[in-house]
């Protein structure tokens, strides 16, 4: 595989050398199963807390705490952009941002609570009807989001990026992994990952 300018510039079979391309970096990985970069279509950054935690977190009335989650919430989109543009390491983010429910839906936060405390959760992003809901996602689109989620098969289509990422081709972002073995054969090989490529650029390269 050829890779120039953060980009796959051609597949070709077999081992290239410096012969064919003279200057180039050689990274040798023949002893690796070599894949595009993997896709998490559905990651939390803000939070992971669940159960009791994450039911405390909503209400909370410590000023600090929530001073902090407002700061991370907003923070998203800024880390996005801080990737994006080189300033700092990272995965490609898109960003979908908040999630939008349809009232006593998964994510209507005032769900489980007394009535005197759900007077103080939002629900600006609840919608049940089609004017509603438009409201909703433009909220999201003025915030700044990447995409609105829906159901699909692929992620790299699901997330708009199909023309970047998601395989290895000519043209794409040079992202790529490689681990000890045929995943297809035996997922577990990709709890270890020796060998990371993103945009053209190893963050990480294990012998």
């Amino acid at each position: 595989m050829v890779v120039d300018n953060g980009k796959v510039q051609a597949v070709l079979d077999g081992f290239v050398g410096t012969d064919r391309y003279p200057g180039a970096k050689v990274i040798d990985l023949r002893q690796r199963f070599v894949l595009p970069g993997l896709i998490d279509s559905h990651v939390h950054l803000i939070s992971d807390r669940a159960g009791a935690d994450g039911t405390l977190a909503v209400v909370s009335t410590c000023a600090a705490a929530a001073a902090y989650e407002a700061q991370m919430n907003a923070g998203t989109l800024a880390l996005r952009d801080a990737i994006s543009m080189g300033w700092v390491n990272g995965p490609r983010i898109i960003d979908a941002g908040r999630a939008t429910s349809t009232t006593s839906g998964h994510m209507d936060g005032r769900l489980g609570y007394a009535e005197w405390v759900q007077e103080g959760v939002h629900t600006d992003n609840l919608c049940d009807s089609p004017e509603s809901c438009r409201r909703a996602v433009r909220m999201q689109v003025g915030r700044g989001v990447d995409v609105i989620k829906i159901a699909t098969v692929n992620a790299a289509d699901l997330l708009g990026v199909s023309k970047l990422a998601g395989s290895l081709e000519p043209g794409k972002s040079a992202d790529i992994i490689a681990v000890g073995g045929d995943p297809l054969k035996d997922v577990k090989v990709l709890k270890q990952v020796p060998f990371v490529m993103a945009s053209g650029k190893v963050f990480k390269h294990e012998q």
